[in-house]
């Protein structure tokens, strides 16, 4: 959670830093410059992109935070349709008696530590 945490305040520093700037440009007449030199536009066209890109970031690691618990959590139910199904379409072309499964390893590196979880028969 540290991590997510991390990268919000970042991302949160960034938006900051970008509306700072906006802020100065604004003062300084930029924008104004920027629409009278600019024929083509496609200046006000990058800093929408811009702003619009920062905000979907934004929006991304906020979502994490309520929905990274760990590594589990990457495993979901589409990815295990997933991988089923390409189970069942190599066995359809080498057949074999023995027991199938999915085991699931975890592993988390950290700067002090590393944490590895090993889940035998996960679904």
């Amino acid at each position: 959670m540290d991590k997510v945490n991390s990268l919000l305040l970042r991302w949160w520093f960034l938006l900051c830093t970008q509306v700072a700037l906006g802020t100065v440009a604004y003062h300084f007449n930029f924008f104004h410059h920027l629409y009278r030199e600019d024929t083509t536009r496609i200046g006000f066209f990058i800093l929408g992109i811009l702003i619009l890109t920062s905000l979907w970031v934004g929006k991304k690691v906020h979502s994490l935070k309520f929905k990274w618990e760990g590594p589990e959590d990457a495993i979901d139910k589409k990815k295990i349709a997933l991988y089923k199904d390409a189970a069942e379409g190599y066995l359809e072309q080498y057949p074999t008696e023995a027991e199938i499964r999915f085991d699931v390893v975890s592993i988390i590196i950290e700067k002090d530590e590393t944490k590895i979880e090993y889940i035998s028969n996960a679904f």
